[in-house]
């Protein structure tokens, strides 16, 4: 047991390769940070907020001095760092972080249009950590958002500066994010919690996805989206049936050209191969460019698990927005014709 865990940590703050474009970065971009906190004994081991949000756009100042009082937080073009402030509230929440306790950072940055982040990973060499201290870890939940974890083992003291590298690239149209979570009642209490680090890229005839998560090769194309269960050490310790009250579920979010939207998914059981016995997974809409892929309980996981998801997109024929004058002049119009109307129904009723 002590092995998988070990390994799902290890993916779960592995970074990603990604298909991009043109590199682009953070600098002038709107950034907003806000912070958790997860105890058994502040919050009951519930992951609550903390402190207030806070917003700002990358500088070359220090855009978060004094955050929650812990941090004086800085991003660059392609890095966030954090300074451990010595104030009476840091000295007495600060030394090592204690078993299932975590400070999350969360950090949303409005990118320009096809902008996104492509990874995040904690720079060791550029960091100052304090002795005996385990490494911060750090995720992409987005295509323009990422968080930081400070979990067991971090020593967070007078010193303590972490720094993550981030790095983002602009994607063609179409283009696709796809995210994963997990759902279990023994890895996450029951509560569905990100894994991994998000993927982006632009649609094309190559596979999207090598390797994602360490459990699948996924292939999007205009109108599927199909995955292959890789043969891997993760994939042989997690695989096999789904459990109860289990969900892997992965969403993926379409950068699809203007107005086209999707407006139905399937699962495709022709094209699909499911393992003998297997259940078969489901798929939700969730929005005009938003699909979730779910598979649950009974569903077997192993070498050879290819399912494929049909998706259906429409064009929205776009309605001309009239400006004020035109809509006046219609509606003098209008008024005009009914007044025409009338008089003449009158004279032909005198008649």
């Amino acid at each position: 047991m002590l092995k998988s865990l070990t390994y799902f940590a290890a993916i779960a703050g592995a970074t990603l390769l990604f298909n991009t474009t043109a590199i682009a970065g953070l600098s002038g971009v709107n950034s907003t940070v806000r912070n958790t906190i997860q105890s058994p004994a502040f919050t009951g081991g519930s992951e609550d907020p903390f402190g207030d949000p806070q917003s700002t756009v990358v500088s070359s100042a220090t855009e978060f001095p004094g955050f929650i009082d812990l941090y004086d937080i800085n991003i660059s073009d392609n890095s966030i760092s954090f300074n451990w402030l010595n104030t009476g509230f840091s000295q007495a929440v600060g030394g090592p972080v204690g078993a299932n306790v975590f400070d999350r950072n969360y950090f949303v940055f409005n990118l320009p249009e096809n902008e996104v982040i492509t990874s995040i990973s904690f720079d060791a060499a550029a960091s100052n950590l304090l002795a005996g201290s385990v490494e911060p870890s750090a995720q992409i939940l987005g295509s323009n958002e990422v968080r930081t974890v400070f979990g067991e083992g971090v020593i967070r003291s007078v010193g303590f500066n972490p720094v993550f590298n981030i790095t983002t690239a602009t994607l063609a149209k179409p283009s696709v994010i796809v995210r994963n979570t997990i759902q279990s009642p023994s890895f996450t209490g029951g509560s569905e919690d990100p894994f991994g680090n998000a993927q982006s890229a632009s649609i094309s005839s190559a596979t999207e996805f090598l390797g994602f998560i360490d459990l699948y090769d996924i292939d999007v194309t205009s109108d599927s989206i199909t995955f292959n269960w890789i043969d891997t050490v993760f994939s042989q310790i997690v695989g096999g049936a789904v459990g109860a009250d289990v969900f892997d579920r992965n969403y993926f979010v379409f950068n699809l050209p203007e107005n086209v939207i999707i407006t139905s998914v399937s699962f495709d059981a022709v094209a699909s191969n499911l393992l003998a016995g297997s259940a078969e997974p489901t798929v939700q809409r969730i929005s005009s460019n938003q699909v979730v892929t779910i598979f649950g309980e009974g569903v077997i996981r192993s070498v050879g698990f290819s399912p494929v998801f049909r998706l259906t997109t429409s064009t929205i024929t776009s309605v001309p927005v009239m400006s004020p004058i035109s809509l006046l002049l219609m509606s003098f119009g209008l008024t005009l014709m009914g007044f025409l109307t009338i008089r003449f129904q009158r004279k032909s009723t005198q008649r």
